[in-house]
């Protein structure tokens, strides 16, 4: 039993969150996050916005249903239309910030799974037009990992139109609701999954497969879902108003914190299953006619 490929993924899984101390990349992740956060949220904004309208399709009330907790919500919302009213954005000047704000979060990601992975970038070969070159191509990447969340909002907003007018036509089947309740349930598993999967694979280099990373970001993902439905049973338990302004804050980094674990035990899982049943189980263990002399 204790050599079943399930339970040594597992192990494996355990050992290396130990290992590469996730609870305290999980707080630093949180920590760069947090000044990520509302640059990334208004750039997915605007690019979903080239395509449809932001207000009438509610793309910021799709983004923000997300995060489980109505307090973190208002908070991000409260912030959000700040940035809008005065403008943070405006210019060219201010849209590149912007990006680069919200790219850093992914520079950060590129490092922590790479820790994970271990595997590092090369450094000190080239001298400064390699480290140059290795920063823009670090960033381009992050870019296209940004319009590739773009384009998942922009299907998530495109599939819940579609399953509202299809509800709309079907109210007089029986378990209509229900029905339609695990359709939105299934898609937002599903992009999610699709995003999971994307920075498992993308991020840490060429190392990992796509068969890799697939058991893993669909954990990843209905781990993230059941969060959202247990927010509200987590922070309710602590009174964060009694710290003042600060609560909403402590309550966002809190909720930061707690996605980063999940989203960093995936990477673990995914590491796990490479090396036991993936593309990596080779190096783990050795055919017995690959040794012989």
């Amino acid at each position: 039993m204790n050599n079943h490929p399930l339970v040594r993924i597992v192990r494996l899984t355990l050992e290396k969150y130990q290992r590469d101390n996730v609870g305290g990349m999980a707080a630093a992740l949180a920590y760069f996050t947090i000044f990520s956060i509302f640059p990334l949220l208004l750039v997915v904004i605007s690019l979903v916005g080239f395509v449809v309208d932001p207000e009438r399709f509610n793309v910021q009330e799709q983004l923000l249903a997300l995060i489980g907790s109505p307090e973190v919500r208002e908070l991000i919302a409260q912030t959000l239309s700040h940035f809008a009213e005065t403008r943070v954005g405006a210019g060219l000047l201010g849209a590149v910030t912007l990006v680069f704000a919200a790219t850093g979060l992914f520079g950060a990601l590129t490092q922590t799974f790479r820790t994970i992975w271990e595997t590092r970038q090369r450094g000190g070969e080239g001298g400064i037009k390699t480290a140059v070159t290795g920063l823009v191509l670090e960033r381009l990447t992050a870019f296209a990992l940004l319009l590739g969340v773009a384009a998942l909002i922009l299907v998530a907003v495109l599939g819940n139109v579609a399953l509202s007018l299809l509800g709309a036509y079907t109210d007089w089947l029986p378990l209509n609701s229900l029905l339609l309740g695990l359709a939105q349930y299934g898609l937002v598993v599903a992009l999610i999954t699709l995003a999971f999967a994307t920075l498992y694979k993308v991020l840490p280099g060429p190392i990992p497969q796509w068969r890799d990373v697939w058991p893993a970001a669909l954990l990843a993902a209905i781990l993230f879902t059941l969060l959202q439905e247990m927010a509200q049973l987590i922070f309710g338990r602590v009174n964060f108003s009694s710290f003042g302004v600060l609560g909403g804050a402590m309550m966002l980094l809190l909720w930061i914190f707690i996605s980063s674990q999940i989203l960093l035990i995936g990477a673990e899982l995914s590491y796990a299953w490479a090396h036991v049943l993936g593309s990596r189980r080779a190096l783990t263990h050795p055919r017995p006619d690959a040794t012989m002399p």
